[in-house]
């Protein structure tokens, strides 16, 4: 990989990409940090280049790419606070030998946050007799479409929490934030991809940490989803991947409407209206174990 061949061309082309790019070894070591990668990640290239990516990045999903050999394509996440990108990474094989990975991460933060501003104003704008802005971005005149814009309009307005099912790609996400718009709740739509983020990670991303909660951890502590969503809606794309271990907890927030962040022993209130997403059937992930009933019909 990287041969002095052409080694000049290749960076120089690599590093005027808009996209940051990684490129580790079959031992895991930084072979390529482009610039921005230094940008987004605050690591200078003469820092980790010839490192472990792991002892930077432990829960990297460029790791799971040299572990498993397998693509991941297009997933979204926050490296730092305000900061969203879309990762991509392919492993890399040499005449049928593995030989590393590399991953691109493109920064997508100002779109992100643009939207969620531009969705707090439609919902300022929206009265209670039109559904106005919110329902401009579903498309579709058919009777099908329509039932499911009244559906979501009758439920908008409720607490209650909701599943929306349906195959990948068919707009799940797009409901979620029509009815969260309509809605009228005055906190922020914050959406999480339960797939995208290691079991290790998920309790302290759902409910923040405090100074000191563990090694590496800000030490200004950090605000969790929930506390993010608080007078809003979290919107969990994929439940269907969220770990075992974390429906109970998730079950008793939904109950007692409180959080304990990681590291802490106080707790928090938070107004949270949860819609969730899958495309799977979650009644039958219940049967096989799979899925928390009690979590499922709360």
């Amino acid at each position: 990989m990287l041969s002095n061949l052409g080694k000049k061309e290749l960076s120089l082309i690599l590093d005027n990409l808009h996209e940051a790019v990684c490129v580790v070894n079959k031992e895991k070591e930084v072979l390529f940090w482009s610039k921005k990668s230094e940008e987004l990640f605050e690591i200078k290239k003469e820092v980790i280049i010839g490192e472990k990516l792991e002892d930077y990045f432990p829960n990297a999903l460029l790791l799971k790419v040299v572990d498993e050999k397998k693509a991941i394509e297009n997933i979204i996440l926050s490296p730092k606070e305000g900061s969203y990108v879309i990762l991509s990474g392919i492993p890399i094989f040499e005449n049928g030998e593995f030989v590393g990975a590399v991953a691109t991460d493109r920064d997508v933060s100002e779109i992100i946050n643009l939207n969620e501003e531009n969705n707090e104003e439609k919902c300022d704008r929206i009265n209670d007799y039109e559904r106005g802005d919110c329902f401009d971005n579903i498309i579709g005149n058919s009777d099908l479409i329509k039932s499911k814009i009244n559906k979501a309009a009758q439920v908008a307005r409720t607490n209650s929490s909701i599943v929306i099912s349906g195959k990948t790609g068919t707009g799940k996400e797009i409901f979620a934030r029509t009815i969260h718009c309509y809605s009228k709740r005055k906190g922020s739509f914050v959406p999480v991809n339960c797939s995208a983020i290691p079991e290790s990670l998920f309790e302290s991303e759902m409910f923040g940490y405090v100074e000191g909660a563990f090694t590496g951890a800000s030490n200004k502590g950090r605000l969790g989803k929930f506390q993010k969503a608080h007078k809003g809606t979290l919107f969990l794309d994929e439940i269907e991947a969220l770990p075992l271990t974390m429906q109970p907890k998730l079950l008793r927030v939904l109950q007692d409407n409180e959080i304990v962040p990681v590291g802490s022993d106080k707790k928090i209130k938070v107004d949270v209206r949860i819609i969730a997403a899958t495309n799977e059937n979650l009644r039958e992930l219940v049967e096989k174990g799979k899925f928390r009933e009690d979590l499922y019909t709360v």
